[in-house]
């Protein structure tokens, strides 16, 4: 499995392209792309600490994706900030926060969770999407 240190640095291959390169494995750090995120597979965060993942454009998540949080990692402190778009696929489950510069769509089934849902223009709903907030 690819995964990549906070530095940036990439240590091993994956599932997860993030800005043409491919994860699966995270710990706490920002990390950005030019360009998008695309969410192939489940993904880990590993570790205590805050995770901020910035793309140019958008976040897609295939079908029955998650984001699976390991090792001290909350999904309060997740954040996935987007010059565009994010697009959750029927039944992904996404940890954390979603900040879009246009919309975000939930498919049927998706979910989010610990954080909240902004979007400049609009968040879409297909049947069944949730977000699920976490209270302290």
């Amino acid at each position: 499995a690819r995964y990549m240190a906070a530095a940036g640095t990439i240590m091993s291959t994956g599932i997860t392209e993030f800005g043409g390169q491919n994860f699966n494995t995270f710990v706490p750090g920002t990390y950005r792309s030019g360009t998008s995120i695309y969410i192939g597979g489940d993904v880990t965060l590993n570790g205590e600490g805050d995770y901020v993942f910035i793309a140019g454009t958008t976040l897609t998540t295939a079908a029955k994706t998650k984001i699976i949080l390991t090792n001290g990692a909350k999904a309060e402190n997740v954040v996935w900030a987007l010059g565009t778009a994010a697009t959750l696929g029927t039944g992904s489950i996404v940890e954390g926060s979603i900040l879009a510069g246009t919309a975000i769509t939930f498919g049927t089934n998706s979910e989010l969770h610990g954080g909240c849902a902004i979007a400049k223009t609009a968040v879409f709903f297909e049947s069944g999407g949730v977000v699920n907030t976490i209270s302290v």
